[in-house]
């Protein structure tokens, strides 16, 4: 099987036991009471170079197959790239393999005053692959591991430029058909594609990406205008989330650790957490001497 194609498709996963959400208490409060999962606008992610790890590596990749891929090919696809890729957004829920980590705390559970809320990803009930090119929801949502690996991601970008090229050949419109393929290929690897800078995160994502592609004449200008898409208006910004319903939440979310500098005792957590039907969810303190 192509390197690329064992994330594409469908494959048998050994989750890790546990996967944690680091996050905040407002957030965690309507997680709880509303069983849902925010995946958010991932352009809006902390990482400054979130959805450009992949043109960067598809620049360095391009340049080195000029001698097998034609230029006019390769401008195509730039072209199909261009158009869509803006427009093709993914909507990520991000969680690390950490249970209690200080960098996390601070990045992301409120300066260690939020929670770290330990999930069973297999209790999901996601595919792991990434998402696919279809209109129907559930198609377009999986879980994935982020690959940081910057060789491991040109490997992959490399096999899937060879293969798609060669394919495109018996197309009496050769270089369109390779650019509208890789570009559809290329935009799924995008939410997984992350610098090495974050490796230390660990970062497994629940995936929601529309396969909206939007040609020249294509009646959507935007990929966020699905139904299932819904907006949050704050005071200077307009925020786009995809709800992912959780219908057994008790048997997902198995721990809750209290962050290093949240005031909350483990009786009132776990009072709250009782109300709203979770239990047999654990409760501890993070263990980081941290105030």
């Amino acid at each position: 099987m192509s390197k690329y194609k064992k994330h594409i498709e469908y494959q048998e996963c050994d989750f890790p036991e546990r996967l944690f959400h680091y996050t905040s208490l407002p957030s965690l409060q309507k997680i709880v009471e509303t069983k849902t999962f925010l995946l958010g606008n991932s352009y809006r992610m902390n990482d400054m170079r979130e959805n450009e790890v992949l043109l960067d590596v598809l620049e360095d990749v391009l340049n080195d197959l000029l001698e097998t891929i034609p230029l006019d090919f390769q401008k195509k696809l730039v072209e199909q790239i261009n158009l869509n890729y803006r427009i093709s957004v993914p909507f990520c829920f991000s969680m690390s393999a950490e249970r209690d980590s200080l960098p996390l705390w601070n990045g992301y559970g409120d300066g260690g005053r939020g929670v770290s809320i330990g999930i069973n990803p297999a209790m999901l009930k996601l595919e792991y692959r990434l998402p696919k090119n279809s209109l129907a929801t559930e198609d377009c949502l999986s879980i994935h591991d982020v690959i940081y690996s910057g060789d491991e991601q040109k490997e992959i970008l490399k096999n899937i430029l060879v293969d798609f090229y060669y394919n495109s050949l018996r197309s009496k419109q050769a270089a369109l058909h390779f650019s509208l393929s890789v570009t559809a290929y290329l935009l799924r690897f995008n939410p997984i594609f992350k610098t090495n800078d974050f490796s230390s995160e660990k970062e497994w994502r629940v995936i929601y990406m529309p396969a909206i592609i939007a040609y020249e004449k294509s009646p959507y200008e935007t990929s966020d205008s699905r139904e299932d898409i819904f907006h949050v208006f704050e005071r200077d910004v307009v925020k786009v989330f995809y709800p992912y319903q959780i219908k057994q939440l008790e048997d997902v979310v198995t721990d809750i650790i209290l962050g290093p500098r949240n005031l909350t005792t483990e009786y009132e957590m776990k009072t709250f957490l009782e109300k709203n039907g979770l239990s047999r969810t654990q409760v501890t303190k993070s263990k980081i001497p941290f105030r």
